[in-house]
């Protein structure tokens, strides 16, 4: 691995691409229960699990697996997989 070419890619994918999705989402009012116990109703969580879920499949990492865990009365669990591979 090139360590200069690695840098400069989480460089600009931090610069391009997480920063601008942390930006929004700071801008939904989501809380965890501690702190709002409507949380469900409010609906919050369920809008940050979608923009996180369709940023996740934007990904192009080989073989990821990923799915939203959801239990009843419990905040939803993002699940991402990503199986070894070996490096050449």
């Amino acid at each position: 691995m090139n360590p200069d070419a690695a840098r400069r890619f989480v460089d600009a994918k931090w610069d391009d691409e997480i920063i601008p999705e942390l930006v929004e989402y700071i801008k939904v009012p989501n809380k965890s229960p501690a702190f709002d116990p409507a949380w469900a109703e409010h609906g919050y969580m369920d809008d940050v699990v979608g923009m996180m879920s369709r940023w996740v499949r934007e990904q192009t990492i080989a073989g990821l697996q990923f799915e939203v865990v959801r239990l009843p009365g419990r905040t939803p669990l993002l699940y991402l997989e990503i199986p070894a591979s070996e490096i050449p």
